[in-house]
């Protein structure tokens, strides 16, 4: 789906839902850590539960240079699938450019009684070229206060 149609998708949704609270959110950042920091893909993966309904999981990870696109791509989209979508609609676009992948998404209950929202931003780290698979350790980051802060830097910056 394009951008902007789903953008426009996901306001409405907004319009007519309520938005999940804590407790599915929490478990939404859990799955999504963890099934994204051990597939070998993805490197200092950082996801987090927010306050705003445009993303309510947001998060921020890095790959290898060497792997194209289209594979980040897929394996974002199994991701999705399999942790975090519902059983009711679900939406979603991607913005890919060389070195840089994001995913936007949305998903309704079946009984309509909460949406989940996630912005996903991925980039290509030249300190991965050469690895054919990266471990997701915590990155020394995740260890500082200001880790919630320099996400939040990150996504402002992509232009979302």
């Amino acid at each position: 789906m394009d951008l902007i149609s789903f953008q426009t998708l996901r306001g409405g949704l907004q319009l007519n839902v309520a938005p999940a609270s804590q407790a599915p959110r929490a478990a939404a950042v859990e799955r999504l850590r963890a099934v994204l920091a051990t597939s070998g893909t993805f490197a200092e993966v950082e996801i987090e539960a927010t306050d705003d309904p445009d993303r309510l999981v947001a998060g921020l990870c890095t790959y290898s240079p060497d792997q194209p696109e289209t594979d980040i791509v897929d394996t974002l989209t199994r991701a999705w699938a399999a942790e975090l979508r519902y059983q009711g609609w679900e939406g979603h676009s991607f913005l890919v450019e060389e070195g840089h992948v994001e995913l936007q998404a949305a998903t309704v209950r079946a009984d309509r009684s909460h949406f989940l929202t996630l912005h996903l931003v991925v980039q290509a780290d030249p300190a991965l070229a050469g690895t054919d698979r990266v471990a997701a350790l915590p990155s020394p980051r995740a260890q500082v206060p200001e880790q919630r802060r320099w996400l939040r830097r990150t996504l402002d910056r992509s232009g979302v």
